[in-house]
């Protein structure tokens, strides 16, 4: 049992003024300490200093009589919640931010209760996130929830969703689901979505959808379009197979919209000429009367497992195929990639025409022989199998790693971080950037291998790149690139080079390093490898 200050009491028996010292925060930090910097009147209570306490069980107390309001400011900023806490009544609880709310722990709504979450009130570039498997629970699915003025309809399945009909629809996820007496589903169970779903942290586990066809979108949503958002959730022990020249991810199919915070864990599988990836099929943009309309964007999300390509497949851990335009960001894959003949393969995109950034990763990439095929050349990269560094589309690569051994059948473009680079002749290409691979390449015969990246047709543009000699078992410092020798911008480090400082040119304010998180090696701030 807490031990309450005697100035919370008061506060909590006439709602009056709550002014104590308290563990630093840069937020009002809701957790299991003493109240400190908060002052509490008429249920409104507000953050008084820049680091603030609501402890949770002053905050529950409070719920059970009352609404409650809780205001960072401009002084804290943020709210975080970092311990665990729920009510009964049917009391409505505020957070306000000036810019962030975080949630880091349980927040469970066990009665009739509301709930209203506020960003950017006086701020921007803030959002609501989740910290998984911290979330927002709902046990009453009529329950109230606002987020930034918009109503959201809970609800507990994926009927509830695939159910939904409005355009623009805003609908959270009141609770984790097991999808296993669903069944297995011969399509996406959401046909298309433009509306906005709130995962509020929650995993749907054993979603399997096996397509009775080919020529299809496969995922939890066919598409993602039109503004459409998704966020906030994950999808475990997933097996999803779609068949020829479809376009399959756990997630998504295609996404011309937003994805954030999300993470998918299983088998993804498509047939040959498909764009399959672990969580979107194909990252798409699309183009109205010669501009761009809408932008998919993925951000903040990961996959694991194994994600497997047909013949003249896409295959990437993350995405399949990242058009023009279309952007990932602060990403990453552990996943196991696997395409056969005539594929383009890589650790976290198959072929990339759109933007990069801030993204890494891990598992293995493996891909058949190259004869002739509808994506000729074949390729296989640690991070990107097929790069089309098209300065007309937008495309750059900036700050990611690969780590993953990389193995391609004959005639194959093999390397480290990128298997193969496409620049229009005569352009003046974007410049691949602040990024290296450590993993080991391999190829066939008749195979271009390089430790960084496999074959380049025209000139690239690489600055501060890097392979590892020792690790990648390419030794030799002209052999960056597989098919020129000596490219400029890429350059061999042995491991304990790697090891002993950022490389130049690495922005100390994105990488770090730590001889106990990966490896020694350098790794990004704001995306850790777990």
């Amino acid at each position: 049992m807490f031990s309450r200050h005697p100035m919370v009491t008061s506060a909590l028996a006439g709602l009056g003024l709550v002014l104590t010292a308290g563990a630093a925060q840069a937020a009002l930090v809701i957790r299991n300490t003493p109240t400190s910097n908060v002052s509490c009147s008429a249920g409104m209570c507000t953050a008084t200093a820049g680091t603030a306490v609501m402890n949770v069980s002053d905050l529950t107390s409070m719920l059970a009589s009352s609404d409650v309001t809780l205001v960072a400011g401009s002084m804290a900023k943020n709210v975080k919640v970092l311990s665990a806490f729920s009510w009964t009544s049917a009391h409505r609880l505020t957070l306000d931010a000036y810019r962030s709310i975080v949630v880091a722990n349980v927040v469970t709504v066990a009665g009739p209760g509301a709930l209203t979450l506020t960003t950017n009130d006086g701020g921007s570039g803030g959002t609501f996130s989740t910290q998984f498997p911290a979330r927002v629970d709902f046990w009453d699915l009529s329950s109230s929830l606002t987020i930034n003025g918009n109503n959201y309809t809970l609800i507990g399945d994926i009927a509830g969703l695939a159910a939904v009909t409005k355009s623009g629809a805003h609908i959270a996820l009141a609770k984790n689901y097991d999808a296993s007496a669903d069944g297995t589903y011969t399509s996406s169970p959401k046909v298309g979505w433009d509306g906005v779903f709130e995962g509020l942290g929650h995993v749907i586990s054993h979603f399997s959808i096996h397509a009775s066809t080919g020529k299809m979108n496969i995922g939890l949503f066919s598409w993602i379009g039109n503004g459409g958002q998704v966020e906030n959730v994950g999808l475990t022990g997933v097996f999803i197979r779609g068949g020829f020249r479809s376009s399959v991810g756990a997630l998504a199919g295609w996404n011309d919209g937003s994805i954030t915070n999300t993470f998918a864990k299983g088998h993804i599988q498509a047939g040959k000429e498909s764009y399959v990836g672990g969580l979107v099929g194909l990252n798409r943009i699309n183009v109205n009367q010669g501009s761009y309309d809408d932008i998919g964007t993925i951000e903040s999300s990961y996959t694991a497992g194994k994600v497997t390509g047909g013949v003249s497949a896409l295959v990437g851990g993350l995405v399949g195929f990242n058009n023009y335009g279309s952007k990932i960001r602060n990403s990453h894959s552990t996943a196991e990639v696997v395409g056969t003949t005539n594929s383009a393969a890589g650790g976290l995109v198959g072929w990339l025409q759109g933007s990069l950034t801030d993204s890494w990763a891990s598992g293995s990439v493996t891909v058949g022989d190259n004869n002739g095929g509808l994506f000729t050349p074949g390729s296989a990269g640690g991070l990107v199998g097929s790069y089309f560094n098209d300065p007309h589309g937008g495309a750059d690569l900036v700050d990611c790693y690969a780590t993953g051994n990389v193995t391609g059948g004959q005639s194959v473009g093999v390397g480290g971080l990128v298997g193969y680079m496409y620049v229009s002749s005569g352009s003046t290409p974007i410049p691949t950037t602040s990024s290296y691979a450590t993993g080991r390449p391999a190829g066939g015969t008749g195979s271009d291998i390089g430790g960084f990246i496999g074959e380049i047709i025209n000139s690239g543009s690489f600055s501060d790149t890097y392979w590892d000699m020792d690790t990648s078992s390419i030794s030799d410092p002209s052999n960056g690139a597989g098919n020129i020798a000596n490219e400029p911008g890429i350059t061999g480090l042995t491991t304990a080079q790697f090891q002993s400082g950022l490389p130049a040119g690495f922005d100390p304010s994105i990488w770090t390093e730590s001889p106990s998180i990966n490896g020694g090696y350098p790794y990004l701030i704001a995306n850790p490898p777990p």
